[in-house]
C-alpha cells in the first residue's frame, strides 16, 4: 500500500503537510458538531415570495382539472369541431393524412 507521500508528486509545496487519513469513518462522531435541524418542505419562489410546495400544489391542481373540463367542453362546439382538420379526417371516414 502506498502512503500519502508516496501518491503526491514531488514538485506539490504541500505535500509534506499531508498525512494519511484514518481507515474509516467513526460514525459516533462524525456528525458532533453538526447541529439537529427539523426537515422542510421544499418552497418555490414565485416573484419576491417564497411558496411552500404543497400549498401550491392545490390551487395548480385544481386549475389544471378545470383547464382540461375546459378544453373537452370546447371541443363540443360546432365551431370549433370545424376549426380543426383533424376532426373532419374523421367524420368523413377516410384515414387521410394533413401531409
Amino acid at each position: 500500500m502506498t502512503t500519502a507521500f508516496e501518491s503526491v508528486p514531488k514538485h506539490d509545496p504541500l505535500a509534506a503537510d499531508l498525512t494519511s487519513a484514518g481507515p474509516r469513518i467513526q460514525l459516533d462522531e462524525w456528525n458532533r458538531y453538526i447541529p439537529p435541524r427539523r426537515p422542510i418542505v421544499p418552497h418555490i419562489r414565485i416573484g419576491e415570495r417564497w411558496i411552500n410546495i404543497l400549498w401550491a400544489a392545490l390551487p395548480i391542481g385544481l386549475g389544471l382539472i378545470i383547464f382540461i373540463a375546459v378544453a373537452q367542453e370546447l371541443r363540443q362546439i360546432p365551431a370549433v369541431e370545424d376549426f380543426s382538420p383533424a376532426s373532419s379526417a374523421f367524420r368523413c371516414g377516410c384515414a387521410c393524412s394533413t401531409t
